[in-house]
């Protein structure tokens, strides 16, 4: 059984700058930091079978990632070929209380099945990959702060440069 935990974040200033519309043309930055309320995830092989069985706000018993109607879930255990698995999902607060929570869940699913396959990746890339995930694959119209300051953790100035890079500078403080 693989639990990963993914804070979810809050953002002071820059709200906004983080969507491409507004980066491409001038590049933005926000000052985020991420707090201690999570959202969990569970996977664990299904024993008696191939498929899925899926527990979130939804319960979803089905035979193929294709049949997957949770559209973060389907993309990314396509992307991994991730099968015969249970998934359970819960989280301190629901999503769309602006907090991050899709952002905390795309990277929690990225890192899920990174340890369910053995890849090592790094914080960055985790919040790249669900980036992709959530933007590029299936057209959210969002920003990318929420996947960087909740895989990232900590205080830190985020920058959304034109090109689409993100440079991350954490803020220590005691």
């Amino acid at each position: 059984m693989i639990i990963t935990r993914t804070p979810l974040r809050i953002s002071l200033l820059g709200g906004g700058t983080d969507i491409p519309s507004f980066y491409e043309a001038e590049p933005g930055c926000v000052f985020n930091f991420s707090i201690n309320r999570y959202v969990y995830l569970c996977l664990n092989n299904i024993f008696e079978s191939d498929g899925y069985f899926l527990k979130y706000s939804d319960i979803e018993k089905c035979n193929d990632v294709l049949e997957i109607k949770h559209r973060i879930i389907k993309s990314i255990f396509s992307q991994y070929g991730i099968n015969g698995v249970e998934l359970m999902s819960s989280a301190d607060y629901p999503g769309g209380t602006g907090m991050g929570s899709s952002g905390a869940f795309s990277v929690g699913m990225h890192r899920l099945c990174n340890e369910y396959l053995n890849n090592d990746l790094t914080n960055y890339e985790y919040a790249d990959l669900a980036c992709k995930t959530e933007i590029e694959k299936l057209g959210e119209p969002i920003g990318k702060q929420d996947q960087f300051g909740c895989a990232i953790g900590g205080a830190k100035f985020i920058e959304f440069e034109s090109d689409g890079e993100v440079n991350v500078n954490e803020i220590n403080l005691s």
